[in-house]
């Protein structure tokens, strides 16, 4: 008889893996939106055309202010303001538990707040493992434009 494997390993030793490795990412995901929520707090989002200083004070700008923010936790500017605009476009209680904050992210991107609440609600089918499930490049391809060119999986692992 011979056992399942993943790679290396048995197929049992692969679940506790991913048992273990989904908290991290549940982990990650309340790290990443706790970053975007601080990053608001010190920079709220501001009206188009930003904010303007009261006569005879100088206006600390919004890039300044979270470039230094980035700088003392050692994280890329873009990754503070990534995390800020998706911590805005995700109020907590809008938040989805078990959905990635890279799904958030891309969901983000939809302008109508009921549109975007109505997306992250939607699990889309996985063809592959025929489970309903998040993939990062499935949503991607459904609401986003910018991702429309990325290659099928099939694809990818060919080239």
């Amino acid at each position: 008889m011979t056992t399942a494997t993943i790679g290396h390993i048995t197929r049992e030793r692969y679940e506790q893996i991913i048992a273990s490795d989904r908290e991290l990412v549940r982990q990650m995901q309340r790290i990443q939106f706790t970053i975007g929520d601080h990053a608001l707090e010190i920079e709220p989002m501001q009206p188009l055309g930003g904010a303007h200083p009261a006569p005879g004070e100088d206006l600390f700008s919004v890039e300044a202010s979270l470039q230094t923010y980035a700088d003392d936790l050692g994280l890329a500017l873009s990754t503070v303001r990534n995390c800020r605009f998706t911590a805005h476009r995700w109020p907590e209680e809008r938040r989805c538990r078990g959905v990635s904050h890279k799904v958030h992210r891309i969901l983000a991107s939809i302008g109508d707040d009921t549109e975007r609440f109505e997306a992250i609600g939607a699990t889309p089918l996985d063809e592959p493992s025929r489970i309903r499930r998040w993939s990062w490049i499935m949503r991607a391809r459904r609401h986003c434009r910018d991702y429309e060119c990325l290659p099928e999986m099939s694809e990818s692992l060919i080239t």
